[in-house]
Parts: C-alpha cells; sequence; structure tokens
C-alpha cells in the first residue's frame, strides 16, 4: 500500500488522493514544463511587486507541486511577513514544514492558522504524531 507523502496515512492501492489530508499521492513525476513556465513567470513579476503576498503565495504554490520545499518555505514565510493576518498561508508553512520533517515547525503554523481562522481543516494534523 502506498503512503501519503504528507500525512504518512496509508493509502489503498490506486488511489490518487489521501482520504486524510487531500495530498495526492503519485509516483514522482517528469519535470512539468507548464509549472516551470509559471514558476518563471511569478519570478519575473516580483521585480515589479515584491509587497505582493497574492504573487509570493502563488510562487510558494507553484515550488510546493514541483518538490522544491526549501524555496517553498522561503516564499510562505514571506507572505506571512506581508500578510500576518493570512490563516491559510499559515495551514501551507504547516503542510510544508510537515513534508519536510518539520514537525515542531509544523504545529506552530497550524496553531497560528487555528488563532487566526477556527477552520477545522487547520486542527487536522496539530496532534498528529506524522
Amino acid at each position: 500500500m502506498p503512503e501519503c507523502p504528507s500525512c504518512g496515512k496509508q493509502a489503498e492501492t490506486g488511489a490518487n488522493f489521501c482520504s486524510r489530508c487531500g495530498a495526492r499521492i503519485a509516483e514522482a513525476e517528469a519535470p512539468n514544463p507548464s509549472l516551470e513556465g509559471l514558476i518563471a513567470d511569478f519570478r519575473s513579476r516580483l521585480p515589479d511587486a515584491p509587497q505582493n503576498a497574492d504573487l509570493h503565495y502563488n510562487l510558494a504554490l507553484a515550488y510546493s507541486r514541483q518538490g522544491s520545499l526549501g524555496l517553498a518555505i522561503e516564499e510562505m514565510k514571506i507572505v506571512i511577513r506581508l500578510s500576518p493576518d493570512f490563516a491559510e498561508a499559515f495551514y501551507q508553512l504547516g503542510l510544508l514544514y510537515r513534508q519536510s520533517g518539520g514537525r515542531e515547525e509544523a504545529r506552530a503554523a497550524f496553531r497560528q492558522a487555528i488563532e487566526i481562522e477556527a477552520d477545522p481543516r487547520y486542527s487536522v494534523f496539530l496532534n498528529s504524531d506524522f
């Protein structure tokens, strides 16, 4: 049985997404030219809009999808600095830390998301051992 790369739950054979967290479950993918093009586009727009939290957020998500977790984490930190009340950014940062093995950092990010917004998704991993 495959294991979810995000939460570690055993997934059913042939499942494309985790039933617990919704993460994609798949073999390593070949480089995606469309995704690489998106990243290049977002990066090219940053010099003209360095304070645009949405642009940094989208770049972080694209880096995450590409598997560049370190870059995704750095971009998500920028989003949080620019928009400190953006609960979803803290949640996404928690997921990124979780994927990269930063358990305590992940929990701290999930707690911050919950403090900002009481969305039940934000507490799913808070008490898990991941």
